[in-house]
């Protein structure tokens, strides 16, 4: 097998931090799903966005619960640095056709919703970073 198969199929970190990280991202799932159907009837296509996050959120938690790999921790931190940075744009310069939330940075959801991607950032980072140490074949022991 190639370096890179290796590398993207032998787990990251502790599976307790995959736990966490799966709890947080049904938490981002949630968010969106509460926001989502609100947006959809706003701006059709924020609302599209935020129920298509949620689909893409749950079934990658499960996934990191299952077999926390190196390529589901980059997903889970790619999706919501995507997610956090359209967020955050949206409230700091508007999105095309969308500047209501431009300012509303005291909103309980939107709260929730930094939390939450920013701790799935963060936990996804580390368990690329700081990922075990290979152990070294029974053999040579």
């Amino acid at each position: 097998m190639s370096r890179l198969h290796t590398t993207l199929t032998r787990p990251a970190i502790h599976r307790r931090s995959a736990i966490l990280a799966a709890l947080l991202l049904a938490a981002v799932g949630v968010v969106h799903l509460i926001d989502g159907p609100v947006s959809l009837s706003d701006m059709p296509y924020v609302g599209a966005l935020e129920l298509a996050l949620v689909v893409v959120a749950v079934p990658l938690a499960v996934l990191l619960c299952t077999r926390p790999l190196p390529a589901l921790w980059h997903a889970a931190g790619a999706l919501c640095t995507l997610a956090l940075a359209v967020f955050l744009a949206s409230r700091a310069v508007g999105l095309p056709g969308s500047t209501d939330d431009i300012g509303n940075w005291d909103q309980t959801l939107g709260l929730v919703n930094i939390a939450t991607e920013a701790a799935v950032i963060a936990l996804a980072a580390s368990a690329v970073l700081l990922r075990r140490p290979r152990r070294a074949p029974s053999h040579l022991s």
